[in-house]
């Protein structure tokens, strides 16, 4: 018997099949090698299959990775019990845990059931696989039985240097979402009958619910603004569906989003409200809850780069002048910025056919609000009104390259759907796009190169790039697919390399020094602190026992309440941050700094009171000297040697 399988579901079942193979074997991207080359001093990491750590990935490797071990060793629990006095870990590391919620976190359900090593592979693919069939589905929305023409959209963006710098669930599904919410808003005005229509705005409910609940406001705002145009520009886009649901189709339509939107809010509204507790401590922060972000911060340089990326993959490359590290200053191919002008000429010449192109319209607004956003000083107001003043400049990279990627999308759609203009108009226009993403990509290139010059040392691998984007910007206008598949594979050159292919884990916790900690813990359990360097803030939530140092998602009001009882230091720890702890000379008093945003340290002496009412192990990586400490063992990982001390008199 022959089965015959649907030209559209080639490619979702495709990726499903790589995405089962990976898993099955146990693969990830995670860049655990930099965390196993710190903690051993550089010995050989046997599960490394392929490709470069990247130290810059520390989100991943020493925040997400640390943490997602932890959560397995506590059954997933949503207030992991180890961190300071408890942390409810769904605000904002979004970790695997068992809730309510997991029916909106589908990409979760492999670390929660399947063994800790393929159930963090499953966990790590199923971001790329949601945001790579929800980039084909919204292609295939607005371009019906284009399959290859979609499946190229659908790498160009998964494979974009910034989605692969910053690859985390906050990252992959805020934009994965959003497709998938893009294509059901289409799907409600394309439906030919209103019980299509509900199923379609149910899927929409679901696809925006589930954005939201990746919890990173950063990212979801700006591709929570992409949905609302993609929905308001195909409510008001005319339909061959229109006259099989009513004189007003429109009606309908809003009607469908408004209670999918509805329904949103509820499930939303069920989620702040159980967690009440976090939200209020993330809010109240200095850092990020007091955060404001003026407009007119970004160099537009930075933005346009997206096609230099391959300037970050070597290690040794330095990038002062530029950017602060390869994920601040990743970008997006940003082919919809070069079609600006084809859009405004669309949406003119429909006007003047009485044929407006809402779609157009609404993609071409938000993409421009973020470019005004991002680069004129002194619109605020148009900031506190979008939410975009909670966002930091480099962030709203995220939505500009959404916006700009549907804008490619929408303006092919327009372009091959009319015949109104010639042959003649039809490669004029082709050209002067060519032209002008050749002459941005060139100067863009050459400052970069002038700020940056240890990046960008090639001049001919500067013009062969420039010559490259021009290319795609002309075959966009001529040859779609052809374009499409040449974006793609140049987001492949620029983003595959990024993350490695790495086998299992590496897992303190089973290492001797995870073994040693637990066990002196089990003998007497306390709470641990690890001084030293940032690296050493891991060992401590992989070995499953109390901590103080670590990272913090909001702060711990009892912790800080015992090393700062007058709140004296509350602008120090009043934030999101990486906590650590240093060792100062007996009889010193505590001392609380933030050196950055995100970095709180706290210096402390072994005999203070505090110390020794509340901290009950040290964990160093050489030897330290106190008249208050005792030595309970040691341990050895790879070439280094740790030291374990108990507090009180020796």
């Amino acid at each position: 018997m022959r089965v015959r399988i649907a030209r559209w579901a080639l490619y979702p079942l495709a990726t499903g099949l790589v995405y089962v193979l990976l898993v099955g074997l146990g693969w990830s991207g995670t860049s655990s090698g930099v965390l196993h080359s710190a903690l051993t001093g550089g010995a050989r990491d046997t599960r490394s299959l392929a490709g470069t750590a990247r130290s810059v990935r520390s989100d991943e490797w020493l925040v997400a990775t640390p943490y997602a071990i932890s959560q397995s060793q506590h059954g997933f629990a949503r207030v992991n019990p180890d961190l300071g006095t408890g942390q409810d870990i769904s605000l904002p590391f979004n970790l695997p845990y068992w809730d309510w919620t997991v029916l909106f976190r589908p990409e979760t359900v492999p670390a929660l059931v399947l063994p800790l090593g393929h159930g963090f592979a499953g966990w790590w693919w199923a971001w790329a696989w949601i945001l790579a069939v929800g980039a084909y589905a919204f292609s295939l929305a607005l371009l019906p039985g284009r399959y290859v023409f979609a499946a190229g959209v659908s790498l160009a963006l998964l494979f974009s240097p910034f989605v692969q710098w910053w690859y985390e669930p906050s990252t992959l599904l805020s934009l994965g979402w959003a497709c998938w919410a893009g294509a059901a808003a289409i799907a409600v005005s394309r439906a030919r009958s209103k019980r299509a229509a509900v199923w379609a705005g149910t899927a929409l409910a679901y696809a925006v619910t589930a954005m939201a609940m990746s919890a990173y406001v950063p990212f979801v705002l700006p591709c929570l603004l992409v949905v609302i145009a993609v929905a308001l520009g195909s409510v008001f886009s005319p339909s061959p569906s229109d006259t099989a649901i009513g004189a007003r189709p429109w009606r309908l339509r809003l009607a469908v989003m408004a209670g999918a939107a509805a329904a949103s809010i509820l499930f939303l509204a069920a989620f702040v409200l159980t967690r009440t507790a976090a939200i209020r401590g993330i809010t109240g922060t200095v850092y990020p809850g007091a955060r404001r972000v003026p407009t007119g911060q970004i160099n537009l340089a930075t933005w346009l780069s997206g096609p230099f990326d391959w300037a970050y993959l070597p290690r040794a490359t330095s990038l002062r002048g530029w950017a602060a590290n390869a994920s601040e200053g990743s970008s997006f191919v940003l082919m919809g910025l070069f079609l600006l002008p084809v859009a405004a000429w669309q949406i003119v010449r429909g006007v003047r056919a009485r044929r407006l192109n809402a779609m157009l319209v609404a993609t071409t607004g938000v993409l421009v609000l973020f470019i005004l956003v991002a680069a004129v000083p002194h619109l605020s107001w148009i900031a506190q009104v979008t939410g975009l003043s909670l966002v930091p400049t480099e962030r709203l990279t995220i939505g500009l390259g959404l916006a700009s990627t549907v804008l490619a999308v929408a303006v092919v759609a327009d372009w091959v759907s009319t015949t109104a203009h010639s042959h003649r108009g039809r490669t004029a226009c082709a050209g002067a796009v060519g032209l002008l993403a050749l002459v941005a990509t060139l100067v863009t290139g050459i400052h970069l190169r002038h700020v940056a010059p240890h990046a960008l040392r090639s001049g001919t691998a500067l013009l062969a790039t420039a010559i490259v984007v021009s290319a795609i910007a002309v075959l966009l206008l001529v040859r779609a697919t052809a374009a499409v598949l040449l974006w793609a594979t140049m987001c492949c050159v620029l983003g595959a390399p990024v993350n490695p292919l790495y086998q299992g884990l590496y897992n303190v916790g089973q290492t001797p020094l995870g073994r040693t900690v637990a066990a002196v813990d089990r003998g007497r359990p306390g709470n641990w602190v690890s001084v030293g360097d940032i690296y050493s803030t891991a060992i401590l939530p992989e070995s499953g026992v109390s901590h103080l140092s670590g990272v913090y998602g909001y702060p711990s009001a009892a912790v800080w309440q015992w090393f700062d009882p007058k709140r004296v230091h509350r602008q120090a720890w009043d934030r999101y941050a990486y906590v650590l702890f240093r060792l100062g000379a007996d009889g010193s008093h505590i001392t609380i700094g933030s050196p950055q945003a995100d970095v709180v340290i706290s210096t402390i002496s072994a005999c203070d009171p505090v110390v020794q009412a509340h901290v009950t192990y040290v964990l160093a990586g050489g030897p330290l000297t106190s008249a208050c400490l005792r030595l309970k063992a040691t341990a050895q990982e790879g070439r280094r040697t740790y030291y374990i001390y108990a507090t009180g008199p020796k």
